[in-house]
């Protein structure tokens, strides 16, 4: 019996290690589990999150299986196998969507008093220095400098004729700063006043630097990992853009332009987005 335990873990272990948009979820996961334990959720909504992260797990479990499956018996790119990924992927899409609106629902009565919360403890570790060090950090997560960057980045790819990688970096970069603007045109939150460090325009939910950072440096380090022969490289490289990513969410907190919440929404939006465009375009193009 417990050999079916090793097994079914092993499992688990291989998906984590080969899918790339599984590492995604699992990260924003354990967002939603420290959101978990830090609010006074009720055991019910806990299990209602814990179910729908299960779920999600699920989907992406069967759609790798279903993927590798097809690969192994259909090497080609048949429109019929290529169909039977997209319906797979889908439901991987589904089930996402329906989770974030799910942690939505139940997290938001909380996250007045979260923030509030964060928003003091953080101010604590301002200083003259300090600041200007994260005024230069989140200048890196600006539009008006990563959108110059795509298209250049963009344009090299496709001198490179690496199609997977243009499409996926306009895509990533694109998509995720409409569903942005969107969104924050949706639920209209005003920013923090009478601390801020500098001048933001603009509603508050999602923080915009945040969702781009993710999207930009987020699929540079995916592009990195999975084509850089170099291990020692390619791991140097991706943690850099990973701690950079943390960093521009973080700096809009400290320079009092957004809430913890934003910025945290602003993550999981990034990634959820990142996830789903890496599944749409891996093995389509």
């Amino acid at each position: 019996m417990l050999h079916k335990f090793y097994f079914a873990i092993r499992g688990v272990i291989d998906l984590f290690r080969i899918e790339i948009s599984f590492q995604i979820e699992v990260f924003a996961a354990l967002i939603i589990v420290f959101l978990m334990v830090l609010l006074p959720v009720s055991n019910i909504e806990r299990a209602i999150l814990i179910l729908a992260i299960t779920i999600v797990f699920s989907f992406e479990g069967l759609n790798s299986i279903l993927e590798k499956t097809l690969d192994a018996v259909h090497p080609g790119k048949e429109r019929r196998v290529r169909i039977i990924k997209d319906i797979a992927a889908g439901t991987v899409f589904l089930s996402s969507i329906g989770s974030v609106i799910a942690g939505v629902l139940i997290f938001m009565p909380y996250i007045a008093l979260l923030d509030k919360k964060i928003f003091d403890f953080v101010l604590n570790f301002r200083s003259e220095n300090f600041n200007k060090i994260f005024e230069v950090v989140t200048f890196l997560g600006n539009w008006q400098l990563i959108l110059p960057f795509t298209i250049l980045i963009a344009a090299f790819f496709l001198f490179l004729k690496k199609r997977t990688w243009f499409i996926l970096i306009l895509t990533s970069v694109a998509g995720s700063e409409l569903i942005s603007a969107l969104i924050k045109n949706l639920v209209r939150r005003p920013r923090p006043e009478g601390a801020e460090l500098i001048e933001a325009d603009g509603f508050s939910f999602p923080s915009g630097h945040s969702v781009i950072a993710v999207a930009f440096f987020g699929t540079l380090a995916y592009i990195i990992w999975q084509s850089t022969r170099n291990h020692y490289l390619k791991k140097t490289t991706v943690y850099f853009l990973l701690l950079l990513i943390i960093l521009i969410g973080f700096s809009r907190i400290i320079l009092a332009v957004h809430w913890a919440s934003d910025v945290a929404a602003g993550f999981i939006l990034g990634l959820s987005w990142l996830g789903i465009a890496i599944i749409f375009l891996k093995d389509r193009t």
